[in-house]
């Protein structure tokens, strides 16, 4: 990595931020996350000089994670004391970060980490920014990189940290990046700033700190070259990354055949399984990792290398299988589809009373169910009847039947255990749990489809095919339609 003296350093975070374009409007709201580290003080120091050059608003947000007592609180006195000096804005935050990891049953850094960004975003909306900065440096990105390497999250996590990333539409900013530890803490000596020390930096029980303090000086003892030896694997790393995640989005577009969300606004995927499998194996990877992101409310989740593994070698095969994931996810493989959402936590539809239909036009409602119903009277043409019939072909979201051959009693309903079933066409019935296996409707959505029943018989499987019961024949005088509104 070349040295960076102290005018070098203030260019390097210029150049970076105009190519950011965070200089593009005049008054542009910065916010920017100050520890009172020597990074975060480095980067402040340098944005405070460069409004001399610029027309933009620097807007300071320093986070008391309470993990130090004391030393903590002097964290927070130092930051607003620096800031009152250079005449920035200054906002601060408290998080018992112990008690919110217990609460969340996972570590103390990934929970420091996770609610960090969580408040920074929140502060960006607050005060309409769109720009967010950070002070990590090299040597951050150099340990990510081994501790990812360590965890085997593959090219993606081979990239370090970059310099540029889109966050819930905040621009998040690294200026800093390409910055060695050694020459902010130059800069901070050439302009006599101190800054704070965080004491649990060196706590090897923290993974970062560990690699930092343990694992990289064994290395560098190997290869003296390490630190500019990683660099150049996670630029190579990211821009063959960048590659596949371009190559993702193009494929990504032809073979989703759905994105909706449903009653509980979660995502659920279907995609096209012989596209999918006519691709090389490695965009099936990303894909499948891509198509779990959009899934999960968590999007720094990903899939770990055996998890896409199974996956892949699942859809690829004959079978049709349900496979959870973590976050509560569920794919789930069908005959030409696979489905991939989150559960419900209230999936049992069964137990949701029927509803009767009302026959006199007005809505009914079951459920997530809209319907309406109208009667078509009058019918003494075969040219209307036909009219009827081929309509009844059109949209499988409207229903046609004989109102004379319909008794009272109409129900809608999910399905029960035993329901028997005769399609339009076919003389003898058949188990529901038949029909819907032979007509491919998908494991996941069976409990839920509703059905329009007369009694005992099923009319009508919403959406896939009517009954020959009550169908529309050339003795029909009077149809019942009966109108999907809202699903």
């Amino acid at each position: 990595m070349n040295n960076h003296s102290t005018s070098s350093i203030i260019k390097e975070v210029q150049n970076t931020l105009e190519q950011c374009n965070a200089f593009e409007c005049n008054n542009q709201k910065l916010v920017v996350a100050v520890s009172g580290g020597p990074d975060s003080i480095c980067l402040l120091d340098i944005l405070s000089k460069l409004t001399k050059f610029h027309q933009f608003q620097i807007n300071v947000l320093h986070i008391n994670h309470l993990l130090r007592g004391k030393e903590s609180d002097l964290d927070e006195m130092y930051v607003k004391e620096f800031c009152a000096n250079l005449n920035i804005r200054v906002h601060t935050e408290s998080i018992n970060v112990i008690e919110e990891a217990k609460r969340l049953k996972q570590s103390i850094e990934t929970t420091a980490r996770i609610i960090r960004y969580e408040k920074l975003l929140d502060y960006c909306l607050k005060i309409d920014s769109r720009f967010l900065l950070t002070a990590h440096n090299a040597n951050d990105s150099v340990e990510t990189v081994v501790m990812n390497f360590i965890r085997g999250t593959g090219l993606r996590g081979l990239k370090g940290i970059l310099k540029q990333r889109q966050l819930d539409g905040v621009n998040l900013i690294r200026p800093l990046i390409n910055i060695e530890k050694k020459d902010i803490l130059a800069y901070l000596n050439k302009n006599n700033i101190k800054s704070r020390f965080d004491s649990t930096n060196n706590d090897t029980q923290y993974t970062r700190n560990n690699i930092r303090k343990n694992t990289l000086p064994i290395l560098e003892k190997l290869n003296p070259g390490l630190h500019k030896n990683l660099l150049q694997l996670s630029n190579i790393s990211s821009e063959i990354n960048d590659y596949f995640e371009k190559q993702t989005s193009y494929h990504l577009d032809k073979l989703l055949i759905s994105n909706t969300n449903n009653s509980d606004n979660k995502n659920i995927l279907i995609f096209d399984r012989k596209y999918f499998n006519d691709l090389e194996k490695i965009l099936q990877s990303y894909l499948i990792d891509a198509m779990y992101n959009l899934t999960t409310t968590n999007k720094s989740r990903h899939l770990d290398y055996q998890q896409v593994q199974n996956i892949t070698s699942l859809v690829n095969s004959k079978t049709s299988k349900k496979l959870n994931l973590p976050e509560n996810i569920t794919l789930e493989v069908n005959y030409n589809f696979v489905r991939i959402y989150q559960n419900q936590s209230n999936s049992n539809k069964e137990l949701i009373d029927p509803s009767t239909i009302n026959t006199d036009g007005s809505i009914t409602k079951f459920d997530n169910w809209e319907l309406q119903t109208e009667k078509i009277e009058n019918i003494n043409s075969s040219n209307k009847l036909n009219l009827i019939i081929t309509k009844a072909k059109t949209n499988p979201y409207e229903g046609f039947f004989d109102y004379d051959c319909i008794k009272s009693n109409l129900l809608i309903r999910y399905r029960n255990s035993g329901d028997m079933f005769q399609p339009i066409g076919l003389s003898g019935h058949q188990t529901l749990k038949k029909f819907m296996s032979n007509n491919h409707i998908p494991i996941s959505e069976r409990n839920f489809t509703p059905l329009i029943t007369n009694e005992s018989k099923v009319l009508w499987v919403v959406p896939y095919q009517t009954s020959q019961f009550a169908k529309v024949t050339s003795k029909t005088k009077t149809v019942l339609k009966i109108s999907v509104l809202h699903t």
